[in-house]
């Protein structure tokens, strides 16, 4: 069975989500931090979210590798991207609530090493079922 079609329509929402709250980044950020702290969690959230089961989907659907250095430098990977990423998001206050949230420029922490850490993290993904 493929998943295909269904993993491209998840991608595709994915990404006009986040381009649409790159798009409205701007004005979020002029009304205040909690409206852009609402709207980063709505709409970078449910797209990334998105992406994600996306990924899912298209990895099911293969190729397969059976190799197993293969399927543990994948899952290395997988982890290494979801531990980065959230990280990334409760260092920045994301996860911790409006209340922590700044629009400061964060330079410190994973931020220090590169601009955008979840968009590294899962930019660097290797979908691998490890069967």
């Amino acid at each position: 069975m493929t998943f295909v079609p269904l993993g491209i329509i998840c991608f595709g929402g994915g990404a006009l989500l986040l381009t649409f709250y790159t798009v409205t980044n701007h004005r979020l950020r002029k009304l205040n931090k909690d409206a852009y702290w609402l709207a980063g969690g709505i709409l970078g959230g449910s797209g990334m979210v998105s992406l994600v089961v996306a990924w899912i989907l298209l990895a099911a659907s293969g190729p397969h590798y059976r190799f197993p250095l293969v399927q543990v430098f994948g899952a290395v990977l997988i982890v290494s991207a979801i531990l980065l990423s959230v990280w990334a998001m409760v260092y920045v206050g994301r996860l911790r609530g409006r209340r922590n949230f700044s629009l400061t420029l964060t330079t410190d922490g994973p931020y220090r090493h590169v601009r955008h850490p979840q968009a590294f993290a899962f930019g660097g993904l290797t979908p691998d079922r490890g069967e």
